[in-house]
């Protein structure tokens, strides 16, 4: 009879620690609003996109989330950009601050320019 009084108060401390345990977890990832996790990583480098065409970038790091030309419809029929700038978020800094990295197309949709820079967001 003691012995399994102990096992059932040894299985709710468990328990009770394991959720204590998750939100304490959760409070942390909320309190530095966690914005790593909210965003793709994305390891990428000049040399890997100068030269490549737009939708050979998009194929290798997914679709852009950078557009410096808003109201430019840059995008030919046949799916590449030309004459625009666009890029991915590579990484959060704060909240206030984000890490881009821009690449410039040229008239033909290849890629000429690419920098990472540190943007207000």
């Amino acid at each position: 009879m003691k012995n399994k009084s102990f096992k059932i108060i040894l299985g709710c401390f468990i328990t009770l620690l394991s959720i204590y345990l998750i939100l304490i977890g959760f409070f942390i990832c909320w309190s530095f609003d966690a914005p790593d996790l909210r965003i793709r990583r994305i390891n990428i480098s000049p040399e890997d996109v100068i030269g490549l065409t737009s939708l050979e970038i998009e194929e290798k790091y997914g679709d852009f989330n950078i557009f410096l030309h808003y109201n430019c419809s840059c995008q030919g029929d046949d799916g590449l950009y030309r004459s625009t700038t666009n890029g991915y978020v590579v990484k959060k800094e704060t909240n206030k601050w984000a890490v881009w990295f821009t690449i410039k197309f040229d008239e033909n949709g290849i890629a000429v320019e690419a920098s990472e820079h540190i943007r207000p967001e």
